[in-house]
């Protein structure tokens, strides 16, 4: 059995973003050993219900999340001019769930400008029972690095350790894009 579990995953829930039909991926994750997966589309939980009955189903551990659409003001405010960035938010355990839940009912109701946005401080409130990613090439980490705003990185670095403990991680990938490498080359660096 396979120890490597994707965790920053889009599937045909994540509107214009994911292709990948849900039963074909828990399938294929089954078939390449793995004991676990995650789902984390843009900015909704749409998919969950489904996703958590096809895993379960396959005997795969789902793990159930969101790519949050993070600003850089208040959520509920409606000016240009702010900041949107990705944030990865994964449900540790059923008081996460409910967490993840309430982050994205504020985020529809009272944060929706454009897209459904949450900031810090809902994180902040809702922080318990959640993993938190720092995101990917579209993430406030991610952003500081490629700019070369090395005190502004450890500052986003700082507040999401001092908020979520041990259950805040960098996140790297390898897409094959040269700029996806250079932010995760910084993130490493900055580790």
């Amino acid at each position: 059995m396979s120890s490597f579990a994707h965790l920053h995953v889009h599937d045909e829930f994540s509107l214009l973003d994911g292709a990948a039909r849900v039963p074909d991926m828990v399938y294929r994750a089954k078939q390449l050993g793995m004991t676990a997966l995650a789902q984390t589309n843009h900015g909704t939980l749409s998919g969950s219900l489904k996703f958590y009955k096809a895993c379960r189903s396959e005997g795969i551990n789902p793990i159930l999340g969101i790519e949050a659409y993070l600003t850089s003001g208040k959520h509920t405010d409606r000016i240009n001019g702010s900041e949107i960035y990705h944030i990865t938010i994964l449900a540790r355990n059923n008081t996460g769930w409910k967490n993840l839940i309430k982050l994205s009912t504020a985020a529809h109701l009272n944060g929706f400008y454009r897209k459904p946005r949450v900031d810090r401080e809902l994180l902040n409130e809702f922080r318990e029972g959640l993993i938190v990613l720092s995101g990917c090439v579209s993430s406030e980490l991610s952003r500081s690095v490629l700019n070369g705003d090395r005190s502004v990185s450890i500052e986003i670095v700082d507040w999401y350790a001092k908020t979520f403990g041990s259950n805040f991680y960098l996140e790297v990938m390898d897409n094959g894009t040269e700029y996806q490498k250079r932010a995760s080359d910084g993130i490493i660096e900055l580790s």
